[in-house]
């Protein structure tokens, strides 16, 4: 008989407490991940629209500068709050969309 069970992970106690503390120190940035994402492509879409004053271009422009800059300083925030915490692929996969949504303004910013 095949036994099914036998190539699945068991979550150790010590596991569940590491993955709830996670949770617990990516849930406020994760919350705000979503209205970041969401300004700056509202920001970057007028800003490339064909209907756009130039006025209003450069507007968008500066909204994404500070978005930029927001966004920067929450993820200082954030690495200071995981600095002492083990490594975990929930920590990990939050620091990689930091890292790409920076890099996506810093585009911007510099255009």
């Amino acid at each position: 008989m095949i036994d099914f069970t036998a190539g699945l992970k068991r979550s150790s106690p010590l596991d569940v407490v590491k993955s709830r503390r996670a949770l617990s120190l990516i849930r406020p940035y994760a919350a705000r991940f979503e209205g970041w994402n969401q300004r700056a492509a509202k920001a970057s879409a007028t800003a490339l629209s064909r209907i756009t004053s130039p006025e209003e271009r450069a507007e968008q422009f500066n909204k994404l500068a500070l978005l930029h800059e927001e966004v920067e300083q929450a993820y200082e925030e954030f690495e200071a709050a995981v600095a002492g915490e083990p490594p975990h692929s929930r920590i990990d996969d939050l620091r990689a969309a930091f890292l790409r949504l920076l890099q996506v303004l810093r585009r911007w910013r510099h255009d």
